[in-house]
């Protein structure tokens, strides 16, 4: 309706961030894309001065989820391993956001379903990890896809010797978690 002409009506975050979560659940086919191109519209009505429309953390985690879960075809998997990249660096370079626990645990789960086992694969992991202890937002859910994801070996060295519960970890990689 609004682009129809009635201001009344204008869209904001939340109206946004539902069907974000709605399209992110659904089975359909390259949802991802249609996340992604959702919330650049969002992020464009906030820019464009529609103070209601700002994107939250919410907002970017759907569009992650969207990615984590999509990928019938190794096109679309690669489709969605890229949507879920550009995602999560827009995030980290928001001037308003930062990545949450939320975040860093659905860019993981994406990690682990969309990108083959390799060297690579471990390097980006280990970076996400520590990005993630030094912004203290490590929680037991990216311990939990850490645990998935990396060999038993990487993941113990990622720790530090620090047992994998949460309740033992450096208070620092923690002190973010909400």
């Amino acid at each position: 309706f609004y682009s129809e002409g009635y201001d009344s009506v204008r869209p904001c975050a939340r109206a946004y961030s539902i069907c974000l979560s709605t399209i992110a659940r659904s089975r359909r086919k390259n949802k991802v894309v249609k996340a992604q191109e959702l919330l650049h519209r969002m992020e464009s009505e906030y820019r464009g001065g529609n103070s209601a429309c700002r994107p939250t953390v919410y907002s970017y985690n759907a569009v992650l989820n969207a990615a984590a879960f999509s990928g019938r075809d190794e096109k679309e998997q690669e489709e969605a391993f890229r949507v879920a990249c550009l995602t999560f660096d827009e995030l980290r370079m928001s001037d308003y956001l930062q990545p949450s626990h939320v975040s860093y645990g659905t860019f993981l789960k994406a990690i682990k379903k969309l990108m083959p086992e390799s060297d690579v694969r471990d390097n980006l992991v280990k970076g996400l990890f520590r990005k993630c202890c030094r912004d203290g937002v490590a929680s037991d859910f990216v311990l939990k896809e850490m645990a998935g994801l990396s060999t038993p070996g990487l993941y113990q060295s990622l720790l530090e010797g620090v047992t994998n519960e949460y309740g033992n970890l450096p208070k620092s990689w923690s002190a973010n978690v909400r």
